[in-house]
Order: structure tokens, then sequence, then C-alpha cells
């Protein structure tokens, strides 16, 4: 009886002996079609058991859906602390050092100069952070969008208009068109969203989106 299930479909990563075993024939390469039966069953099971899916990948009892989880759906600013996490503060995305020794020792030599603010440590030349790539309005719209499609509430034209000051169908009038006619999204008086066709094909549609970034 767990309050909150995630499902995502398997994906061989290079360098795993997942991978060595797929490529010596051992298993098969995963079949697209047969996860999309998997997925389509997995709706119907778990709303059948109490489940309401939020998210492409996520389902939950009602009021248990994932509050930490959401904040990167809606591509919110976040602080992710210690070895190997990832940030998105300042307009900035960051990743710090992945070797926890050598993230403790900066972390413990650096702090008394830079204090506890994480702008400022990421700034601290010879400090925990690894790569810094700053964000652009074009990337943080893309990002937005790709993001918050995966939602079932997909974007609202209310939370896009409020952050970019302009309407959602005016910065992706071709992508809204082509996705519409081809039935991969719907458009609501409150939201652009996946439609049911369209979460099994999401991928295609948050390419739509990312190519403007």
């Amino acid at each position: 009886e767990p309050e909150h299930i995630s499902l995502y479909g398997l994906q061989i990563e290079q360098g795993t002996p997942l991978a060595v075993d797929v490529e010596k024939g051992k298993y098969p390469i995963p079949d697209d079609d047969l996860a999309a039966d998997m997925y389509e069953e997995a709706q119907r099971r778990l709303a059948a058991n109490g489940f309401s899916q939020y998210e492409i990948s996520n389902w939950a009892k009602t009021g248990k859906e994932s509050e930490h989880n959401i904040i990167y759906w809606l591509n919110e600013p976040y602080l992710g602390v210690g070895p190997g996490a990832h940030s998105w503060l300042a307009n900035q995305r960051f990743a710090n050092l992945k070797s926890p020794r050598r993230y403790a020792t900066i972390i413990s030599d650096n702090y008394e100069n830079s204090g506890p603010d994480p702008v400022a440590l990421m700034h601290t030349p010879g400090g925990p952070v690894d790569q810094v790539d700053a964000t652009t309005a074009a990337v943080d719209v893309a990002e937005t969008m790709m993001m918050g499609m995966r939602l079932n509430e997909g974007v609202t034209h209310q939370r896009f208009e409020e952050r970019f000051g302009v309407k959602l169908e005016s910065v992706f009038p071709d992508e809204v068109e082509r996705l519409l006619k081809i039935g991969l999204i719907e458009v609501t008086d409150e939201a652009v969203l996946l439609s049911e066709r369209g979460r099994l094909l999401g991928n295609e549609v948050f390419a739509e989106f990312i190519g403007e970034g």
C-alpha cells in the first residue's frame, strides 16, 4: 500500500553490465511497442487501485504528490547540496564536484571566506562547483515547456504568461498547431497538455519546444 509510485521505461546506459549483456545478445534490446503496452497496462492497474496520475511517470494517492519533484517540472529554482548535486539559482545551472572527499575539503576550506551564500560559494575560485551554465530567456522558455508538459495539467496559460509576460501560443504558434494536427497535445482554456497518445510519444513533443532554445 504505497502512497506514491514512479514508473520509468528501461533505458540501456552505456558502460553498464546490462549494456554489455545486451550487446552480446544475452538480453534483448527493449521493445518500444511492448513498453507502450506495459505503460498503458500500468495506467489501467494503478487507476483501478486508487492512484491518480499527475505526471507522465508518476502516480499518487490523493494529496500525496511529490512536492519536491513538482519544483523541477515547473522549472523553478532549486539548490542541490552535496557532491555531484545539480542546482539552478540566479539564472545559472551548476553541478558540484562528484568526489565526496574533494567536495568536503573544498567546502571546509572556503566556507569561512564566502559565508553560507550558495551563489557566492559557487563563484569562489577553486570552489566546489565543477560546471556552470548560464541560462538565457529562450532556454528558460523552452525548458519550462519541456518540463511542464510532463505534468497531467500541462503548462497553464496563466502561469506561462505571468512568468514570461507573453501568451504561450504567441511564442510557439507553429509547434502548437503541428502537434495538435497529429494528435499529440490538447489545448484547453486553461493549458496546453499531452494527449493520451502524446504520453506515449512524449520525447517527440518535448523536442518541438526545446528546439527554440
